[in-house]
């Protein structure tokens, strides 16, 4: 878990793994917490 983890932060920095980030806290927070978690991410986005 610990490596996943790390080459998710190191995708991140190249701009890579950026959606695996966001689906790995997605489960971590649940399917309800996501809808909320996803309005804060991307304020942008509708």
């Amino acid at each position: 878990m610990k490596r996943r983890a790390t080459s998710i932060v190191r995708g991140r920095v190249q701009g890579v793994g950026y959606r695996d980030r966001v689906l790995e806290k997605a489960l971590e927070l649940g399917i309800a917490g996501f809808e909320e978690f996803s309005k804060n991410f991307f304020p942008q986005s509708r």
